[in-house]
Parts: structure tokens; sequence; C-alpha cells
């Protein structure tokens, strides 16, 4: 039976992948305006957003930014409103999350998918990923990455060892610790595990290493 510390059912893998690419080649306080600058135009609000903004779901967006087939997802993303003042409003947006997927291909020259393979897919013993690409081959990020169930009990458990696997540390300490702590407000609720912030791409709880350590766990009985 699983506590009452549950994390959320959309509390999407993918996206805990995908921070682990956002270090060290993109750096969290880097302005998205000075990366993006020159294949966008973009306003005024935009030249203060930081990639650590994008990370923590607090863009300012009051609405999340529409990706349909037939759009360019970055565009789309950039000329959404910004209604908000950065890292003051938080909002749950899969799309934050492809251009963090976009910025690291821009930064790496590689997809995440790519850039994660020798650094973590590899090391982990994750064998044939796949992750979904938009038209503009950019990987989606927030969904749609296609391993095995024992494959994701192994990252949990990489995140336990505080990014250290088999002797060798694959994600840095620091960075495990800030992308799991709380970076944004996401609520009021004392008792509510929706309301005990959101980290880097991370939903919180209100026992967040003992639900991970039991979600792990459920995972590796799975395959047994």
């Amino acid at each position: 039976m699983l506590p009452d510390t549950e994390l959320p059912a959309h509390n999407a893998p993918e996206k805990k992948f995908l921070t682990v690419s956002c270090r060290p080649d993109v750096k969290d306080e880097q302005p998205v305006a000075l990366i993006c600058r020159g294949l966008f135009s973009l306003s005024a609000r935009w030249e203060a957003m930081r990639v650590s903004d994008l990370l923590r779901m607090s863009t300012g967006h009051q609405t999340e930014p529409p990706c349909t087939p037939a759009q360019t997802w970055t565009k789309s993303f950039l000329a959404h409103p910004v209604l908000y003042k950065r890292g003051t409003h938080f909002l749950y947006n899969t799309s934050a999350t492809y251009m963090l997927s976009a910025i690291v291909q821009k930064a790496t020259g590689m997809t995440v998918l790519d850039y994660l393979k020798p650094r973590l897919f590899e090391p982990l013993g994750i064998e044939r990923p796949t992750w979904e690409t938009s038209t503009q081959g950019i990987t989606t990020g927030g969904y749609a990455l296609s391993i095995r169930t024992e494959d994701i009990a192994g990252f949990g458990q990489l995140y336990l060892q505080k990014g250290k696997w088999q002797g060798k540390q694959l994600v840095p300490e620091t960075w495990v610790e800030a992308a799991t702590a709380r970076q944004t407000s996401n609520g009021s609720n004392p008792k509510s595990d929706w309301d005990q912030g959101y980290g880097y791409q991370f939903w919180r709880c209100r026992n967040c290493r003992a639900t991970l350590a039991t979600r792990t766990q459920f995972s590796e009985e799975a395959i047994e």
C-alpha cells in the first residue's frame, strides 16, 4: 500500500531525465534572451527570463502555450503572453520543458537524447532509449521517452544516491539537491502533497525522499 505521500500521477519521469542535460552546459541563471537572441523576436519580459524560471515552471505565463503539429513550438512559446513577473507565478507548463530541450540542443549541438546517451543512459544500463521529437527535430522533453520500468527505477536510485552510480558521480550532488529542493511555491495547503513546492522539474511532497524510495522499490518489485 502506497503511503499518503504518493507523488502526483503526472509526475512525468521525462522531465527529470531532461534536467540532467541542463548541467553543466546550460547555466540555470543564464538569460533565455541571451540564448535565443538571433533566433526569435523577444518581448521585454523575456529579456529578464532565466533558464531557472523554465526549470521551476515559473515563466510568468497564465496559460500554457499551445504546441500543435502545425506550429513551430519555440516560436509559439515565445509569442505567448507573459502576464506575470518571472519567478512569481507557478504554472505546470510542459511547453517550458520543451524550451529547455531546445536550449540544450542549441548549447550542445545535440538532441537531449543524444546528449544523455553517453552521460546517463549508457552508464545506467538503459538500452535503446527512444524519445519523440517535434517537427523541428527537437526532443519533446516533457513526454514520449520510451525506456523500461527498471530503467526508471535505476534513475530513482541514482537520485537516492545523490547522483553517484557504481562509484562514479554521474550527476553533481549539488545539482541533485537543487533539483529536488523547493525552488518555487505552488500552493498554500500544508496537508496537500500538491502544495509542497516545486523544484527543477520535480514535484515535492511531505516526505519526498521516502516517497522516491517507495516508488523505486515498487518499480523493482514489478519486474521481479
